[in-house]
């Protein structure tokens, strides 16, 4: 091809942000000149730079030790896993990137490790990337310190997505899309900050982004360019393939207060037996209990487990 200063900036730039080395020391050299035919090799002169890490740290903070340990490979090859020659210490050389992330404390957990694949199928530049997730929170009372491990709030999420570049308008756009899952959890895990404390809710949702970025050399301080994203994200709707009303919810009655207690005597005096449904009332200037025995309807909604079936599937 003929020489293009266009080309010359756009393969530097795409050299930069590869990662593998120092975008301030790219230096492409010009051989075989040749004004006539207006053609020029062109070779580039690079440095290498460290695209592996290592995290390792410490400390303190909300009552509690916290330590956090990860890796990170950014030149990582999978496919030379079981050769036992490519340890040197680990098959590199594919530019897929592979993180591993442990964190933890007294009240707490979070465990993570994503892949992602530059060129997926071998024949595009189409990226491909998964991650999956879990995290640990137990019930933690702040004031006294104390950890209960038997209550917790747990978090797994899944994501895989796939990126690529287009060539209309101009091939500096990427299209990505994504599909992710996330399960909740709790566990008696009642600290106000939900209306229910055990049950799951869930969540699929997809993702697609546009975005287009010709900044350079440097992707993290960028010399020129711009940078510009767009992004919807969706959930299905879900009411509309399980039948289910969730604004009539709070008048059916396994959606009402009930006594699960022995049978004994209701804020107004009356008999308050197990399995009574209940509501609450003013009674004397306080607020109390009382039976409304099978009259549903009479009774007060229970937030809880109204949440709980709304947001099952959030």
């Amino acid at each position: 091809e003929k020489y293009s200063k266009e080309q010359l900036v756009r393969t530097i730039r795409e050299i930069g942000q590869l990662g593998f080395f120092d975008p301030e020391a790219i230096d492409p050299k010009f051989k075989n000149v040749d004004a006539a035919a207006g053609t020029v090799d062109i070779e580039y002169h690079v440095v290498e730079k460290g695209s592996s890490q290592v995290e390792l740290q410490g400390g303190y903070g909300g009552g509690g030790f916290i330590g956090t340990l990860g890796l990170s490979f950014n030149n990582f090859s999978a496919r030379n896993l079981f050769n036992k020659e490519s340890y040197k210490p680990l098959p590199m050389g594919d530019g897929q990137k592979v993180a591993l992330r442990l964190q933890g404390s007294t009240y707490f957990q979070t465990y993570s490790v994503s892949f992602s694949e530059p060129w997926f199928g071998g024949k595009k530049p189409v990226q491909f990337s998964s991650s999956i997730s879990y995290s640990k929170q137990f019930l933690n009372n702040f004031a006294t310190r104390n950890v209960d491990k038997s209550k917790s709030f747990n978090i797994l999420t899944l994501q895989v997505g796939l990126a690529k570049r287009l060539t209309v308008p101009d091939d500096y756009f990427v299209l990505s899309q994504s599909v992710s899952y996330q399960h909740y959890d709790l566990n008696n895990y009642n600290t106000g900050l939900f209306t229910f404390g055990n049950g799951a809710s869930r969540n699929l949702a997809y993702t697609i982004g546009l975005s287009r970025s010709n900044k350079g050399v440097n992707p993290i301080f960028p010399t020129y360019g711009s940078d510009f994203s767009i992004s919807a994200k969706v959930t299905p709707p879900y009411s509309l393939f399980n039948g289910i009303d969730y604004g009539d919810l709070k008048n059916q009655k396994e959606y009402k207060t009930r006594y699960t207690g022995d049978p004994r005597s209701g804020a107004d005096g009356k008999p308050m037996n197990t399995g009574d449904y209940t509501k609450t009332e003013i009674i004397n200037g306080q607020s109390g209990v009382v039976s409304v025995g099978s009259d549903y309807a009479s009774a007060d909604v229970d937030q809880g487990k109204v949440d709980q079936k709304r947001y099952n599937w959030l």
